[in-house]
């Protein structure tokens, strides 16, 4: 089990401009929440497009994990070309590891940003069926 910290040193510089992304994510699906509990529906299509902007910035932090874990694993195939050939399955399954620290930032950062986001278009798409109903 990789600790949050773990996981910041293992991914590097990706994890840390994946959070970067992420919160700012986390920001327009908190901000689209808001608006969506807002008992004034003039602003439906500026939380619409919160929550869409969030959405879209969430499968950029999901595809930023999987790019990081990507360069991690082409970083360690090419410094395994230098190794001693008895070490090298050791230092695989390591490198393995600590790449998937990367992905495994960009999924928990995705989780918090995609449900702020589906709330907040639920939360609107119920209050636009209540008022035209």
């Amino acid at each position: 089990m990789v600790t949050v910290l773990e996981a910041f040193q293992n991914c590097g510089a990706g994890g840390y401009l994946d959070t970067l992304v992420g919160l700012m994510g986390v920001g327009l699906g908190g901000l689209a929440l808001v608006l969506a509990f807002q008992k004034k529906q003039t602003g439906a299509a500026q939380r619409t497009m919160l929550a869409l902007m969030a959405l879209g910035v969430g499968g950029l932090v999901l595809l930023g994990g999987f790019a990081a874990f990507l360069l991690g694993i082409q970083r360690m195939t090419q410094a395994l070309a230098a190794v001693d050939p008895s070490m090298k399955a050791r230092i695989e399954e390591l490198g393995r590891h600590e790449a998937l620290s990367c992905v495994w930032i960009g999924v928990g950062l995705w989780v918090p940003i995609t449900v702020l986001a589906g709330a907040a278009l639920g939360v609107g798409a119920a209050a636009q069926k209540a008022k035209a109903g």
